[in-house]
């Protein structure tokens, strides 16, 4: 029987209005049956993009991403040297997560994640290991992923989460003499990472620097064969005399550790470039640029097949994409080209290796992620694939088309139908010839063993790449957490343990986008907002019934607008809207009889101007009375009676926040009037404090980068400030030094949207942790625990007994280097590099310790 699909069939052989509840659900944010839904859901995806546009505030002069890519190469040169050195002196594993002793802050911590397990996120790019059954696989977190089967699942495992891979192109492994290395390629800034050990240390190679600075990679391909060819597509800058954008063409032919450009097209743009090469037939790669068929020689010559002679506007303004894909089998080439119009695909064929061109059909779809969603059979020259909000095939190259199904299927059977939007469709041979597909979902990855007749779901468990905006963890009872996601919707996890461990599983109660979950009752109840609507739960801990108020009452706010816990009555909540006529309001939501009434104050923070929205709300623990509000351009305004009257701050009101976009305020729980703003800091600082309630404002920026910052979280003692960025999470003694990056060398590196501080708690029989609970939007959940573990506590688990001992004796008289060396149980003081007679006795010392404190 097959390899590949023996062990794949095993795995699923065995495998707005008051009142209304979860029995309804709204039309998840990819919505795409009809002309209508596709044009509605387009526009969805440009606000959503805009409104985390405008979040990233900068002056004319700044690049924001530039900015933020330049802080993150920093850090991740700084892990990479610290990991090299780790590497050679043997204590480093792939999952390093020991408690650490974080900056000068004296924070002692250790990263724990919390999933969800059981919802997985987009997914870009895959490729398959046929000698070891493995996939290797990109997600649109930046991380690179192996999975291999092992009982009812998929198991799934990061191989990098120390670094993102900002924009995953492509993923590919090599097969060398002596060693396979792994290859991953960085769509923006222009970069291509190689690792030799798995992931434990990647590289990033030469000759790209010149794209490094200003690019953007297209299409990575590689020639098969024992020695094969990288060749890259990309777009860069000439700083030359003609000072313009270009497209270029590099080679490696040392498996990607360095590159040579060896072409340049004199014009052209982007999307009019694409370049393909067979997987499994030695040949040349083939070119598209502007209206022109080439081929690359041995040579490097970039010589011309044909003119494109059929009729469409290349370049035109309704042209958004080109792909070019093909077969090479039995000697003949078959080409096809895909050009993107008008929300729909043309496909044109070339069955002699490009000389001549037929048009053959249209497609309902454009492709997802501009490369990855386009692609044809490695045999069949008639099999054709393409994804885009759904995914469609063809058996008749390109002419009629058939959808794999239709997104809304999926809710109802996640194992077997396909999430909405394809960002990739990647198809293989397994070891008799027999072809495979691995499809990349927002939900996921599947695998088709017939031709997209059918999938299966590789990633209900273990695949934990949610893209989260929010959570909210009950104060009371742990075991009850709440989460807003990108396109997984409103979650609940509902754990069996009252101090829930490892990583959880959660539940998708509504579909869709949700994000500032709020609680005015610790977590009983709970709000939300959804990008047409606000959401109550009045018993969010255990039922699914909900009320709405949709936003048809008001215009003007933002695409998402924030929420602000009533902290008079929980089942009420106010919401940072736009007006029933014009301007900025706050409108009072309140739960009556069973419904939700609305309540528009008076005050307009946007004075009159049509850019200015209601950004971020909060009011002072020590006094309810004192209440604060920021808008989308840096304005501060304050209230001492309530939110009766309001006042601007007129000292913040100038050249330091110009630039600045207000994302959250949060205020001393022991200090009167003191209070911090955050948000957008590429022009000027992202964090200030005022101790007179906004009157006047001092940077307050110092050690954190210049980024955004999403949210923040203050200790009940008033000590110490948690930031949630665009490049990590960050934490700042308040008047006791600067911010320093608590990501650390276990931390994941992504972005960071949420945070919140979980207090220790008395839960009748342990004590809770301190916990530092962050949302980052690709990798997940991740906790930072605030307490350390006993000497010998090997499993972080509270105990000193049998298994930990049982870890100690596998270890014994191994040093580094030794097979059956663990790092974990030096722990003589100092550590001496050997588990011996000096470990045992430290370990003695705590022999039945029983810690009160678990984790969360």
């Amino acid at each position: 029987m097959r390899v590949t699909l023996f062990f794949i069939t095993m795995m699923f052989g065995l495998a707005g209005c008051g009142g209304q509840s979860t029995s309804y659900n709204p039309v998840p944010t990819e919505f795409a049956h009809t002309a209508e839904g596709r044009a509605a859901r387009s526009l969805y995806k440009q606000n959503r993009k805009a409104w985390m546009e405008e979040m990233h505030q900068a002056g004319p002069d700044v690049d924001w991403r530039q900015v933020d890519e330049a802080n993150r190469k920093k850090k991740i040169l700084e892990k990479l040297s610290r990991r090299e050195k780790l590497k050679a002196s043997g204590v480093l594993t792939l999952q390093s997560s020991a408690f650490e002793t974080i900056g000068a802050t004296g924070i002692q911590g250790k990263w724990i994640e919390r999933g969800s397990d059981n919802l997985a996120g987009r997914m870009v790019v895959a490729d398959f290991d046929l000698r070891q059954t493995l996939i290797y696989a990109g997600s649109a977190g930046g991380n690179v992923w192996r999975g291999n089967p092992s009982g009812s699942d998929w198991q799934w495992q990061s191989l990098n989460d120390y670094m993102k891979i900002k924009g995953i192109e492509n993923v590919r492994l090599l097969q060398g003499p002596r060693r396979q290395r792994l290859v991953a390629t960085q769509k923006s800034p222009s970069t291509f990472y190689y690792t030799d050990d798995d992931g434990l240390t990647w590289k990033m190679a030469t000759g790209l620097e010149n794209a490094v600075k200003w690019g953007s990679i297209k299409r990575s391909v590689i020639t098969s064969g024992a020695q094969p060819v990288i060749y890259v597509l990309l777009q860069e800058w000439d700083y030359g005399s003609a000072w313009r954008s270009i497209i270029s063409i590099y080679k490696s032919v040392n498996q990607g550790a360095h590159f040579t450009r060896i072409h340049t097209f004199a014009e052209g743009e982007k999307k009019t470039c694409d370049m393909w090469a067979s997987r499994y037939e030695p040949q040349a790669p083939f070119v598209i640029a502007g209206n022109a068929i080439y081929q690359l020689d041995e040579h490097d010559n970039l010589n011309i097949v044909s003119t494109i002679g059929v009729d469409f506007d290349i370049g035109g303004s309704s042209h958004s994409n080109t792909n070019l894909t093909g077969v090479a089998s039995n000697s003949v080439t078959t080409l096809y080209l895909l050009f993107a119009v008008s929300g729909q695909s043309e496909i044109y064929r070339s069955g002699d290796s490009g000389q001549t061109w037929q048009y053959r059909g249209t497609v309902d779809a454009t492709p997802f992620f501009e490369v990855n969603s386009f692609t044809c059979s490695t045999q069949d020259p008639d099999k054709v694939y393409v994804g885009g909000i759904e995914c469609f095939r063809s058996y008749d190259g390109g002419v009629n088309w058939t959808k794999v199904n239709d997104w809304g299927e999926y809710y109802g059977d996640p194992e077997n139908k396909l999430h909405i939007d394809i960002p990739g469709i990647n198809v293989f041979r397994d070891l008799d010839g027999s072809e495979f597909i691995l499809i990349s979902t927002d939900g996921g990855i599947y695998v088709s063993n017939d031709d997209l007749q059918s999938v299966d779901n590789l990633s209900l468990r273990n695949l934990r790449i949610s893209q989260y905006y929010t959570t909210y963890t009950h104060r009371a009872q742990p075991q009850y957490l709440y989460a807003g996601s990108q396109d997984q919707g409103f979650q609940r996890a509902q754990s069996t343990k009252t101090i829930p461990t490892g990583v959880l599983d959660f539940d998708q109660l509504i579909s869709g986008d949700y994000g500032h979950i709020v609680s005015g009752d610790g977590g009983e109840s709970v709000w939300t907002v959804y990008p047409g609507f606000a959401m109550y739960y009045p018993d969010a801990k255990t039922s699914d019934t909900n009320r709405r108020w949709s936003f048809d009452e008001m215009s003007g706010h933002l695409w998402m607008p924030p929420l602000m816990e009533d902290p008079e009555n929980p089942a009420n909540v106010y919401l940072g809207g736009g007006s029933s006529s014009t301007g900025a309001h706050i409108w009072h939501l309140r739960t009556e009889s069973g419904s939700i009434s609305s309540y528009e104050q008076a005050y307009d923070f946007a004075e009159g101007a049509s850019d200015r929205k209601i950004s971020a709300m909060a009011y002072s623990p020590v006094n309810h009375d004192y209440r604060y509000v920021l808008t989308t351009k840096g304005d501060f305004y304050r209230s001492v009676d309530g939110g009766t009257n309001w006042t601007k701050s007129e000292a913040f009101d100038g050249p330091d926040g110009h630039y600045f976009y207000g994302s959250v305020i949060v205020a001393s729980p022991v200090n009167l009037g003191e209070v911090f703003i955050a948000g957008s800091g590429y022009s000027n600082p992202p964090v200030y404090r005022s101790m007179d309630h906004g009157q006047s404002f001092v940077a307050y920026s110092t050690g954190l980068a210049d980024t955004l910052v999403y949210d923040m979280a203050i200790t009940p003692d008033g000590s110490i400030l948690f930031a949630a960025t665009q490049i990590g999470p960050y934490a700042r003694i308040i008047d006791g030094g600067d911010w320093v990056d608590l990501a650390s060398m276990s931390g994941p590196d992504q972005v960071y949207w949420s945070v919140e501080y979980l207090p220790a708690i008395n839960t009748g029989r342990f004590w809770t942790r301190e916990t530092v609970r962050f949302g980052t939007y690709g990798r997940g959940i991740w906790d930072l625990s605030l307490e350390s573990t006993p000497k010998g506590d090997f499993e972080s688990d509270g105990d000193v007994d049998m298994d930990d001992l049982s870890q100690l004796a596998r270890a014994w008289r191994s040093g580094i280097g030794d097979t059956t060396w663990n790092p974990a149980c030096d722990i003589s003081d100092p550590s001496d590099g050997i588990i011996d007679f000096l470990d045992l006795a430290a370990f003695s010392q705590n022999w039945l310790t029983v810690i009160r404190y678990s984790p969360y």
